[in-house]
């Protein structure tokens, strides 16, 4: 099949997996994986997958000359040059607790 390559993510169980290893959940139009149909099949529900990541610790930046904001992660290095005017009037502004809710998934964020 042409399509084999396609990856698709289970409706129910969220695991990513090749459009061939798929099928339509039951009267519905919804894509499931083969291991979660065949748990449907035999009446038990289809354990949910949480992926979870860390959000990266950031820094924010304001420039001082043309009062752009951006933010980039700790260990990023970009010289102090403001990367909307060029000039170096950069300044680390105040960090601020980001607080990051439960997710299904990393597409989530």
């Amino acid at each position: 099949m042409p399509n084999q390559d396609v990856i698709i993510s289970c409706t129910r169980c969220t695991v990513n997996v090749p459009i061939g290893q798929t099928t339509y959940e039951n009267n519905s139009k919804n894509l499931i994986c083969f291991n979660c149909y065949n748990k449907l099949a035999r009446g038990t529900q289809p354990d949910k997958i949480v992926q979870t990541a860390e959000a990266p610790e950031r820094v924010s930046y304001k420039c001082l000359s043309c009062g752009s904001k951006f933010s980039r992660s700790r260990e990023f290095s970009f010289g102090g040059q403001c990367f909307h005017c060029g000039k170096t009037t950069v300044q680390m502004e105040e960090t601020r607790q980001i607080l990051t809710k439960d997710r299904k998934s990393l597409l989530d964020y």
